[in-house]
């Protein structure tokens, strides 16, 4: 199905410039082909068609924006695709948890005013529409360790792994078995964000702080609700005695 939407978004503007060219020998035909009842008939049958797909979005949008962030003022007459963010709130798994996105909305735009290549960042490895999986690496351009939709594009088996992984590196509490997944991925960022506090374990999220404790990592960004990590390794140049030492625990 992925295939034929990003079939009919090019089908669909090859359709309305072959329908504009072809407006005027249609008009024509009918001038000659059927009486002018007919032809007020097709006008205005057009002219109802036409209004149709002008209100839909004007009176569609509005209630699908209230329905996936309810009371939410977006921002309007802008081209930025974040706007929505600076004021959208969500609520996943369940209406007791609801996700501020401001606060991803300012982390983002730190990592996006900061960070120079294309370094991989950790977030949690969850679907895009609902859950809000993936939505640092997907405005940032960073890459992270499983991407939307791979499991339809790849070998299931290998993206199940790295999906496996990421839930891994969150929850375990051995900072030994994250540290070689770190190495193991070539990652630089850890994100900790509101979605991932609630997507995985807590029992291990606390390592993050014993690791920066530990000179293994070191805060970058801070906010209310989001927290960035960078490993000290790739901050400083060649990987460090001290971050292969897969004995501190």
């Amino acid at each position: 199905m992925n295939i034929v939407f990003k079939f009919y978004i090019q089908a669909w503007v090859l359709l309305s410039i072959a329908s504009a060219a072809s407006i005027p020998a249609v008009w024509r035909w009918l001038r000659g082909h059927c009486s002018r009842l007919g032809r007020w008939a097709w006008g205005g049958a057009c002219v109802v068609l036409l209004f149709g797909s002008l209100l839909y979005p004007v009176m569609a949008i509005p209630v699908r924006v209230n329905e996936r962030f309810p009371g939410a003022q977006p921002p309007r007459g802008t081209l930025d695709g974040m706007a929505y963010m600076t004021v959208g709130v969500y609520t996943w798994p369940d209406p007791s948890h609801p996700i501020e996105l401001s606060y991803d909305y300012n982390a983002i735009q730190w990592l996006l005013e900061n960070v120079e290549g294309t370094p991989v960042i950790l977030e949690a490895s969850l679907a895009y529409y609902r859950e809000g999986g993936m939505r640092v690496s997907s405005y940032t351009g960073l890459p992270t360790l499983a991407g939307a939709h791979q499991r339809e594009q790849r070998p299931m088996g290998e993206v199940i792994s790295r999906e496996e992984d990421v839930k891994r590196l969150y929850e375990t509490p051995d900072q030994r078995e994250a540290l070689e997944l770190i190495q193991k991925y070539d990652i630089e960022y850890i994100y900790l964000g509101q979605l991932e506090r609630i997507a995985y374990a807590p029992q291990g999220l606390p390592k993050f702080e014993w690791m920066r404790d530990d000179g293994l990592l070191r805060v970058v960004y801070q906010n209310d609700k989001v927290t960035i990590y960078r490993v000290v390794s790739a901050a400083s140049g060649p990987t460090s005695r001290r971050f292969l030492n897969t004995d501190c625990v």
